[in-house]
Protein backbone atom coordinates (compact mmCIF):
# COMPACT_ATOMS: atom_id res chain seq x y z
CA UNK A 1 0.00 0.00 0.00
CA UNK A 2 1.46 3.13 -0.81
CA UNK A 3 1.84 5.60 2.05
CA UNK A 4 -0.58 7.98 1.24
CA UNK A 5 -3.30 5.34 0.37
CA UNK A 6 -6.97 5.11 1.67
CA UNK A 7 -7.12 4.34 5.72
CA UNK A 8 -6.76 0.64 6.90
CA UNK A 9 -9.49 -1.13 7.55
CA UNK A 10 -8.59 -1.12 11.37
CA UNK A 11 -9.03 2.85 11.60
CA UNK A 12 -12.97 2.52 11.99
CA UNK A 13 -13.51 5.21 14.35
CA UNK A 14 -11.44 7.53 11.83
CA UNK A 15 -13.11 6.67 8.68
CA UNK A 16 -16.71 6.94 10.74
CA UNK A 17 -15.65 10.02 11.05
CA UNK A 18 -14.09 10.97 7.56
CA UNK A 19 -17.30 9.64 6.53
CA UNK A 20 -19.68 11.09 8.37
CA UNK A 21 -22.06 13.74 6.02
CA UNK A 22 -23.43 15.61 9.00
CA UNK A 23 -20.35 16.58 10.58
CA UNK A 24 -19.20 20.06 10.65
CA UNK A 25 -15.83 20.89 8.84
CA UNK A 26 -12.93 19.58 9.71
CA UNK A 27 -9.99 22.02 11.53
CA UNK A 28 -6.54 21.62 12.63
CA UNK A 29 -5.92 22.10 16.51
CA UNK A 30 -3.05 23.96 16.14
CA UNK A 31 -3.34 24.33 20.25
CA UNK A 32 -2.87 20.57 20.22
CA UNK A 33 -0.41 20.58 17.74
CA UNK A 34 1.88 22.80 19.71
CA UNK A 35 1.41 21.01 22.82
CA UNK A 36 2.18 17.61 20.94
CA UNK A 37 4.77 18.67 18.60
CA UNK A 38 7.11 15.33 18.76
CA UNK A 39 3.27 13.13 18.22
CA UNK A 40 2.04 15.67 15.32
CA UNK A 41 5.46 15.17 13.38
CA UNK A 42 4.97 11.71 13.74
CA UNK A 43 1.38 11.78 12.50
CA UNK A 44 2.23 13.97 9.91
CA UNK A 45 4.68 10.97 8.85
CA UNK A 46 5.42 10.83 4.79
CA UNK A 47 4.20 14.03 4.27
CA UNK A 48 6.89 15.52 6.44
CA UNK A 49 9.34 15.02 3.21
CA UNK A 50 6.87 14.10 0.11
CA UNK A 51 5.62 17.60 0.31
CA UNK A 52 3.18 16.61 -1.89
CA UNK A 53 -0.48 14.42 -2.14
CA UNK A 54 0.36 10.29 -2.38
CA UNK A 55 -1.40 10.77 -5.30
CA UNK A 56 0.13 9.72 -9.42
CA UNK A 57 -0.83 13.48 -10.38
CA UNK A 58 2.19 14.42 -8.45
CA UNK A 59 4.21 11.46 -9.04
CA UNK A 60 7.11 13.93 -11.22
CA UNK A 61 7.44 15.92 -7.79
CA UNK A 62 8.50 13.19 -5.31
CA UNK A 63 11.27 10.52 -5.56
CA UNK A 64 11.87 7.70 -3.40
CA UNK A 65 14.63 7.27 -1.29
CA UNK A 66 15.10 4.14 0.78
CA UNK A 67 11.28 3.68 2.03
CA UNK A 68 10.42 7.30 1.64
CA UNK A 69 9.27 9.95 -0.55
CA UNK A 70 10.59 12.99 -0.93
CA UNK A 71 10.43 15.98 -2.60
CA UNK A 72 12.55 16.49 -5.00
CA UNK A 73 12.66 20.52 -5.12
CA UNK A 74 13.30 20.44 -1.32
CA UNK A 75 15.41 17.82 -1.07
CA UNK A 76 17.57 18.62 -4.39
CA UNK A 77 17.76 22.69 -4.03
CA UNK A 78 18.96 22.03 -0.41
CA UNK A 79 21.66 19.11 -0.62
CA UNK A 80 22.74 20.92 -4.16
CA UNK A 81 23.29 24.33 -2.61
CA UNK A 82 24.82 23.02 0.65
CA UNK A 83 27.28 20.51 -1.71
CA UNK A 84 28.09 23.48 -3.64
CA UNK A 85 28.47 25.72 0.09
CA UNK A 86 31.41 23.00 0.53
CA UNK A 87 32.85 23.18 -2.54
CA UNK A 88 33.43 26.85 -2.41
CA UNK A 89 34.87 26.45 0.80
CA UNK A 90 37.11 23.74 -0.15
CA UNK A 91 38.52 26.19 -3.33
CA UNK A 92 38.93 28.86 -0.44
CA UNK A 93 41.52 26.95 1.72
CA UNK A 94 43.30 25.12 -1.49
CA UNK A 95 42.20 27.66 -4.51
CA UNK A 96 41.33 31.24 -3.32
CA UNK A 97 42.21 32.93 -6.32
CA UNK A 98 39.76 31.03 -8.35
CA UNK A 99 37.19 32.39 -6.24
CA UNK A 100 36.35 36.01 -7.33
CA UNK A 101 33.44 38.30 -6.60
CA UNK A 102 32.37 39.54 -9.68
CA UNK A 103 32.40 36.35 -11.43
CA UNK A 104 30.79 34.29 -8.44
CA UNK A 105 27.42 37.09 -8.07
CA UNK A 106 26.97 37.48 -11.96
CA UNK A 107 27.68 33.31 -12.68
CA UNK A 108 24.94 33.50 -9.79
CA UNK A 109 22.11 35.66 -11.22
CA UNK A 110 22.84 34.13 -14.04
CA UNK A 111 22.05 30.79 -13.27
CA UNK A 112 19.27 31.62 -11.19
CA UNK A 113 18.28 33.18 -14.39
CA UNK A 114 18.41 29.93 -16.55
CA UNK A 115 16.54 27.80 -13.59
CA UNK A 116 13.58 30.20 -13.95
CA UNK A 117 13.13 30.24 -17.97
CA UNK A 118 13.23 26.44 -17.24
CA UNK A 119 11.30 26.05 -14.74
CA UNK A 120 8.74 28.76 -16.56
CA UNK A 121 8.79 27.15 -20.06
CA UNK A 122 7.84 23.46 -18.46
CA UNK A 123 11.38 22.09 -19.70
CA UNK A 124 11.91 20.74 -15.87
CA UNK A 125 8.85 18.50 -16.16
CA UNK A 126 9.88 16.83 -19.36
CA UNK A 127 11.19 14.11 -16.83
CA UNK A 128 12.29 13.51 -12.98
CA UNK A 129 16.10 13.26 -14.17
CA UNK A 130 15.55 16.59 -15.82
CA UNK A 131 13.79 18.06 -12.65
CA UNK A 132 16.49 16.62 -10.69
CA UNK A 133 19.30 18.26 -12.94
CA UNK A 134 17.71 21.87 -12.47
CA UNK A 135 17.79 21.70 -9.03
CA UNK A 136 21.59 21.14 -9.39
CA UNK A 137 21.59 24.79 -11.28
CA UNK A 138 19.54 26.51 -8.66
CA UNK A 139 21.27 25.08 -5.82
CA UNK A 140 24.84 26.10 -6.32
CA UNK A 141 23.35 29.37 -8.35
CA UNK A 142 22.24 30.62 -4.92
CA UNK A 143 25.53 29.38 -3.39
CA UNK A 144 27.76 31.03 -5.67
CA UNK A 145 26.05 34.93 -4.77
CA UNK A 146 26.23 33.55 -1.08
CA UNK A 147 29.86 33.38 -1.25
CA UNK A 148 30.25 36.25 -3.61
CA UNK A 149 28.31 38.23 -0.24
CA UNK A 150 30.58 36.04 2.15
CA UNK A 151 33.92 37.52 0.69
CA UNK A 152 32.81 41.05 0.68
CA UNK A 153 35.94 43.03 1.90
CA UNK A 154 37.25 39.47 3.04
CA UNK A 155 36.01 36.15 4.86
CA UNK A 156 36.49 36.84 8.01
CA UNK A 157 36.32 40.82 7.91
CA UNK A 158 34.65 42.93 10.68
CA UNK A 159 30.67 42.12 10.13
CA UNK A 160 30.71 38.70 9.09
CA UNK A 161 27.63 38.16 11.40
CA UNK A 162 25.95 40.59 9.01
CA UNK A 163 26.69 38.87 5.85
CA UNK A 164 25.42 35.71 6.89
CA UNK A 165 21.99 37.06 8.11
CA UNK A 166 22.02 38.77 4.96
CA UNK A 167 22.19 35.21 3.70
CA UNK A 168 20.04 33.67 5.50
CA UNK A 169 17.61 36.00 4.92
CA UNK A 170 17.68 35.43 1.18
CA UNK A 171 17.37 31.68 1.64
CA UNK A 172 14.36 32.37 3.69
CA UNK A 173 12.58 34.55 0.57
CA UNK A 174 13.75 32.11 -1.87
CA UNK A 175 12.48 29.21 0.17
CA UNK A 176 9.04 30.97 1.24
CA UNK A 177 8.78 32.08 -2.34
CA UNK A 178 9.39 28.26 -3.96
CA UNK A 179 7.21 26.95 -1.28
CA UNK A 180 3.94 29.80 -2.11
CA UNK A 181 5.11 28.22 -6.08
CA UNK A 182 4.87 24.90 -4.99
CA UNK A 183 1.32 25.56 -2.69
CA UNK A 184 -0.27 27.44 -6.07
CA UNK A 185 0.32 24.24 -8.33
CA UNK A 186 -1.09 21.95 -5.52
CA UNK A 187 -4.17 24.04 -5.09
CA UNK A 188 -4.68 24.49 -8.94
CA UNK A 189 -4.07 20.60 -9.54
CA UNK A 190 -6.12 19.64 -6.92
CA UNK A 191 -9.11 22.39 -7.35
CA UNK A 192 -9.48 20.50 -11.25
CA UNK A 193 -9.72 17.20 -9.18
CA UNK A 194 -12.70 15.39 -8.87
CA UNK A 195 -12.32 15.56 -5.20
CA UNK A 196 -12.15 19.21 -5.14
CA UNK A 197 -9.44 19.50 -2.17
CA UNK A 198 -11.77 17.69 -0.15
CA UNK A 199 -8.82 15.75 2.10
CA UNK A 200 -11.01 14.02 4.01
CA UNK A 201 -11.76 11.95 0.76
CA UNK A 202 -8.80 12.64 -1.19
CA UNK A 203 -7.53 8.90 -1.51
CA UNK A 204 -3.79 10.78 -1.99
CA UNK A 205 -4.38 13.16 1.40
CA UNK A 206 -6.99 10.83 3.55
CA UNK A 207 -4.61 8.47 5.21
CA UNK A 208 -2.75 12.09 6.50
CA UNK A 209 -5.89 13.24 7.65
CA UNK A 210 -6.89 10.04 9.29
CA UNK A 211 -3.83 9.68 11.22
CA UNK A 212 -4.32 13.56 12.47
CA UNK A 213 -7.80 13.04 13.64
CA UNK A 214 -6.43 9.75 15.74
CA UNK A 215 -3.93 12.12 17.30
CA UNK A 216 -6.63 14.64 18.15
CA UNK A 217 -4.92 17.41 15.92
CA UNK A 218 -7.45 17.23 13.36
CA UNK A 219 -11.58 17.46 14.12
CA UNK A 220 -14.88 18.39 13.31
CA UNK A 221 -16.24 21.56 14.26
CA UNK A 222 -19.14 21.93 15.91
CA UNK A 223 -22.24 22.73 13.37
CA UNK A 224 -24.08 25.78 14.18
CA UNK A 225 -27.33 25.34 14.50
CA UNK A 226 -30.18 28.70 13.29
CA UNK A 227 -32.47 29.05 16.43
CA UNK A 228 -34.32 31.67 14.98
Amino acid sequence: MDEGDDVPSSSADCVELLDDPNRGRLELSVRTMLLHPVAFLKASGPFLTSHHPSCPQFDDHRVSIGRRQWCIGCTFNTLSFFIAMLVFLFLWFFVPTLLVRFYLFWGGVGGVIIYAVLSASGITDISTSVKIASKFVLGPSFAAISWSILLANGLFSPGLELKILLIVILYLFVLTFLNAKRMYEIVRECEDCEYSMRWSQCPGMRGLVCRLAEGGFVRAAPIQHDNS
